[in-house]
């Protein structure tokens, strides 16, 4: 997961600034629990500190060490000594998902079994780790989980030096991989996804606000793996089977003895339309991973009534299922006491069941609202986008307001979108707001908000680039950042203002000499002789 620092909109994280010219800060997670910052400036990476996570978990050398009491000893005393090879670390505290706050300094950090670590700037000191716990599902509904065991945390006191210290650590159980994260630094909580379900945290007093589980009756059957499930499974797909065989012949005649006639369509106006690809509507989630939220999204909105903005919490699942919670913010002074809440308040089922992969909630000129502030004028949409279109619902009613086809009008899938402000290169006045999306097959495309309008497209990653498609990640300036090898990053840019620096550069050379008589060099004689052969070629 690559990801960059924006100072100016602490909201959108995933972003970085600068153009041609500025600086940009990189964060890099690793798969050693690690998470890097970088100072990227003209195509030069400077390494700026690191963020240590895994000293705060107990590892296997900690664990053997507390066994030597009980075991008996064994004669050779074998010993771990050294540093091991990076590839052999626990895989459990590999970095999935980074979020980090330029204006405040918050660094949220989500691994791979459900520990989620809130780190704020702070001195050189000594203190124990907060730990909260977090149950997504029990196994009293009926869900056993079978993969690995969550990590366990240090206790007592731990020295931490100058930089970033966890200010909270979130363990969510069943300890599956984060999936996504949203922070929000002036409510000062944070919401995790996991392939069961969403959890919030009140990371500033260190409280669970709500934890709930996105498993249907059907995902717990599956994730049970009885034959029962398997036998339901098989009898859906020979249903569909034999549904696509009947469709099929309901579009033939027969003509005469034997003879086929194919019925051709029947032309109601002589407008030429766009071609549009017939797209199936997805069943349901016999892999057990249409639990998974793939995205989440803070924003306040008007979502109870059209006269006053709530606190929201938008969750998007695998399913095409939409969460909308409705959250109470109390103050920071009466936070003890009255803690924050959420309910659940709105659900949204998109009709093709694609996968929601972002959610938005824009103002009338389609500017991303990223806080309270009383100057995002309405009407306010949500954009939900699937991998299969972007569709634009009108605040608080919901009602469908906008769409765009992308599977069915071009056969492609997105991957990756946001919202970026465009600047243009000569008048620093005039901005449009548009939106940056990143398909399976390498291309770049850019829609006009909030009509979505296709605006320009190009082919930015090769479509058999699969690490460079899934670490691709955009800023809201229009420039963008992805892994174009294991070891190396490539950025691009779709912005006339904010351009991208190309590497390399250009020597200049001092030609005097050559002009000056009696200088015979290399050079010269390199030119004499192309000249010659000019000359030869002319006279034939």
């Amino acid at each position: 997961f690559w990801n960059q620092a924006e100072e100016s909109r602490p909201e959108n994280e995933r972003t970085h600034s600068g153009g041609q010219g500025d600086t940009t800060v990189i964060i890099t997670g690793h798969e050693d629990g690690s998470v890097k910052f970088w100072l990227s400036k003209e195509n030069i990476l400077t390494h700026l500190t690191t963020f240590e996570t895994n000293k705060y978990f107990r590892g296997e050398d900690d664990e053997d060490g507390e066994r030597e009491s009980d075991e008996e000893e064994e004669w050779p005393p074998f010993r771990k000594t050294g540093q091991f090879d990076p590839y052999s670390d626990d895989p459990r505290l590999a970095v999935k998902k980074v979020l980090f706050c330029g204006s405040s300094g918050v660094l949220v950090v989500g691994g791979t079994a459900g520990q989620v670590i809130a780190a704020t700037l702070g001195e050189q000191g000594e203190g124990a780790t907060i730990v909260c716990r977090a149950e997504t599902v029990t196994e009293k509904e009926g869900f056993t989980w079978k993969g690995h065991k969550p990590l366990d945390i240090k206790s007592g006191s731990i020295k931490q030096p100058t930089g970033f210290q966890p200010k909270c650590v979130l363990q969510i159980n069943p300890p599956a991989s984060i999936t996504s994260l949203s922070l929000s630094q002036q409510w000062g909580i944070l919401a995790a996804g996991t392939a069961h379900g969403v959890v919030v945290l009140d990371y500033q007093f260190q409280h669970v606000v709500t934890a709930r589980s996105t498993l249907s009756a059907q995902d717990i059957a599956n994730a049970d793996d009885n034959p029962m499930s398997r036998k339901k499974s098989l009898k859906k797909s020979l249903r569909e089977s034999f549904r696509k065989l009947r469709k099929g012949r309901s579009q033939r005649v027969v003509k005469g003895k034997g003879e086929v006639v194919e019925q051709q369509p029947r032309v109601e106006s002589p407008i030429a339309r766009p071609v549009e690809r017939q797209v199936e509507a997805r069943g349901g989630s016999e892999d057990g991973l249409g639990s998974m939220v793939r995205c989440l999204h803070f924003a306040s909105t008007y979502i109870a009534t059209s006269i006053n903005m709530s606190p929201t919490l938008w969750a998007g699942t695998n399913t095409g299922q939409v969460l909308v919670f409705l959250l109470t913010i109390t103050p920071t002074d009466k936070r003890k006491n009255d803690k924050i809440t959420a309910v659940l308040a709105k659900e949204i089922q998109l009709k093709h069941r694609a996968p929601v992969i972002d959610i938005e909630v824009h103002d009338a000129g389609g500017l991303p609202v990223c806080g309270p502030h009383p100057s995002y004028p309405a009407p306010h949409r949500v954009l939900i986008t699937s991998e299969e279109q972007f569709k634009l619902f009108l605040l608080p009613q919901l009602k469908p307001c906008g769409k765009y086809k992308l599977t069915a009008h071009e056969g492609v899938r997105v991957r990756k979108v946001k919202s970026a402000t465009f600047t243009s290169s000569r008048d620093t006045n005039y901005t449009e707001n548009c939106l940056v999306y990143l398909a399976n097959s390498g291309e770049v495309g850019v829609l006009s908000l909030p009509d979505l309008r296709r605006q320009v497209s190009t082919q930015v990653i090769r479509r058999e680039d699969v690490v460079g498609i899934s670490s691709l990640t955009f800023s809201n300036t229009g420039n963008g950042l992805y892994l174009s090898s294991s070891s190396e990053l490539q950025q691009m840019s779709l912005s006339a203002r904010n351009r991208v620096g190309a590497g390399g550069g250009r020597v200049e050379l001092d030609r005097r000499e050559e002009n000056m008589e009696g200088g015979d060099t290399d050079s010269q004689a390199d030119r004499q002789n192309q000249q010659n052969e000019r000359e030869a070629v002319r006279n034939g």
